[in-house]
């Protein structure tokens, strides 16, 4: 069976985030920090659930764009702390640079209760056999 294409999202925002670096400009990611799968500090999320994270080189640790997954995954500090970020790539309402505001914007939806949210350890949906 073939496996599923990776999200087009992510290869965006990884392009993106490269583009503003090589402007030598400071890359932005707004997320929805209520959507299924986000960890990050909820408690500095705004009124509308959204976050906002500089994801420079120079402001957080460890950043990975996974096209397999189609997670981005960081460590960002919060008033002096680091903290594990984990936004699933459907999470991401836009990227940006800072000091143009250009980048690109996508719409979130957030998934119908039907859809099944359970993961295996590879990230992908499963299924069990009910007898």
């Amino acid at each position: 069976m073939k496996e599923p294409a990776p999200s087009h999202k992510i290869f965006a925002v990884k392009s993106v985030y490269d583009w503003v670096l090589s402007l030598k400009e400071t890359p932005y990611l707004w997320i929805c920090s209520s959507y299924p799968g986000v960890r990050a500090p909820t408690q500095f999320a705004s009124e509308t659930d959204r976050m906002r994270f500089n994801i420079s080189p120079a402001c957080v640790k460890g950043l990975t764009l996974n096209t397999s997954t189609g997670n981005i995954s960081f460590f960002a500090s919060f008033n002096g702390v680091y903290s594990a970020v984990t936004v699933p790539i459907e999470a991401v309402e836009s990227i940006f640079s800072l000091e143009t505001k250009q980048g690109l914007e996508f719409e979130v939806e957030q998934p119908s209760r039907g859809e099944p949210l359970a993961l295996d350890g590879r990230n992908k949906a499963f299924l069990h056999l009910v007898n």
